[in-house]
């Protein structure tokens, strides 16, 4: 196979491959990721074919461009990006699948911790009576202090919430940031008055959310499209 050209891959041969990946490997290591093997096999495949497909394109433009340039045959030694570059693109969509599949698995795992004592018990109480409150208010406020056990056990186990950590958000990672996000725009959702946009608010002080990450939320809240109007859905966060 010439060096500037990257042979197809058969799904066989992308099962075989993924694992030794960096992000085959985060993905085994990730509880309950088993179930996740026939995505990250796609994943992969997909990667690998998508930068094939682009150097094997540049390399049908190359004489067109040479001819123009009048360039010949001699020049062909003369250093390419093109390879390097498709390299770069292959990695890069390596790394963000690591990322897909850490998401992947957060999503499947958010807040398990609820269908089981001591959460659900006073969930099932409470549940009710924060749908009645407006979120971030003295009320809310009384209702999570009284409900302490639950959420005690709810934060020590779940790293999308800032009190997980000793020292809030300053010890999140962005993956664990992103999943807050979600969920306090779906917090905001399960109230009658609720929005991401109120919800920022009321958490930019609860937790001292600095400005600069202030202004990253806000920006991901834009580029996702969740301002303006919700729909309830019922329950509490």
């Amino acid at each position: 196979m010439p060096p500037n050209k990257l042979p197809p891959m058969t799904l066989e041969q992308a099962e075989q491959l993924w694992p030794k990946c960096d992000y085959g490997q985060d993905a085994v290591e990730m509880e309950g990721t088993e179930i996740n093997t026939g995505d990250a096999t796609a994943f992969f495949l997909e990667g690998y074919e998508y930068a094939r497909k682009l150097l094997e394109q540049s390399n049908n433009r190359a004489p067109a461009r040479a001819a123009r340039r009048g360039m010949n045959d001699k020049m062909t030694s003369t250093y390419d990006s093109r390879q390097d570059t498709a390299k770069h693109m292959f990695r890069v969509t390596e790394l963000i699948e690591t990322c897909i599949m850490n998401l992947v698995h957060r999503a499947q795992m958010h807040d398990q911790s609820k269908l089981q004592s001591p959460e659900k018990e006073i969930f099932d109480d409470m549940t009710p009576k924060l749908k009645a409150s407006t979120y971030g208010s003295e009320e809310y406020k009384t209702m999570l202090a009284g409900m302490k056990p639950a959420l005690d056990h709810h934060y020590a186990e779940n790293t999308h919430h800032p009190e997980h950590f000793p020292c809030g958000v300053e010890s999140m990672s962005l993956l664990d940031i992103l999943e807050m996000l979600c969920d306090w725009k779906a917090a905001g959702e399960r109230h009658a008055n609720g929005s991401i946009e109120n919800s920022l608010k009321v958490n930019r002080v609860r937790f001292q959310v600095g400005d600069q990450l202030f202004s990253i939320l806000k920006n991901t809240v834009n580029e996702l499209g969740w301002q303006g109007p919700i729909t309830p859905h019922g329950g509490a966060r």
